[in-house]
């Protein structure tokens, strides 16, 4: 059975567990649960489903994937290779190229980075990301107490990292 956003029902996760532990001998695989949240980190949620449950967390795109590709490639190949291959295994790998900037903008998510073609529909696809996350999955995390101040500090996050360091005035103090 896969049962999506299960972070939305969390006595679902409870019930499973029951399943799970009435069964002998027991059978793995039967559920595949998954959720935009972190199970883990939920305060509604009274189980972790330890020793009954594997987690996995998945990564956006990679460019290659993006491109329909349908693999991540040469990182694969990373683990199969000597060190001293590396240069000439990257510069023998096909892939189109863009530039590195329009990539960042794009992102990895794959709505986003599949669906959307311009700059005004990937702003809204982010703006309604983040209100998203912002205003159902935060709230249901134990550190989030300020949804506004979180959301303050991640703009105030997104634009250090975003922008190069400034040089300091004479006099200025760290």
């Amino acid at each position: 059975m896969i049962i999506d956003e299960v972070q939305r029902d969390p006595p679902l996760i409870l019930a499973i567990k029951v399943a799970v532990d009435r069964q002998r001998p027991h059978r793995r695989g039967q559920f595949v649960l998954t959720g935009s949240a972190n199970l883990l980190m939920m305060k509604h949620v009274s189980d972790s489903l330890a020793g009954r449950a594997y987690y996995l967390r998945l990564q956006t795109l990679t460019r290659r994937e993006q491109q329909g590709l349908g693999s991540a490639g040469i990182w694969t190949r990373f683990f199969e290779t000597p060190a001293a291959n590396w240069l000439d295994m990257t510069r023998a790998e096909p892939a189109r190229q863009e530039d590195w900037r329009q990539a960042v903008k794009r992102g990895g998510f794959p709505a986003v980075a599949l669906e959307t073609h311009n700059e005004q529909e990937r702003s809204l696809w982010f703006d309604g990301y983040i209100a998203t996350y912002l205003e159902r999955d935060l709230r249901d995390l134990h550190a989030v107490a300020n949804l506004q101040s979180f959301q303050v500090l991640m703009q105030a996050a997104a634009l250090r990292i975003g922008n190069p360091p400034q040089p300091r005035r004479a006099g200025a103090r760290r």
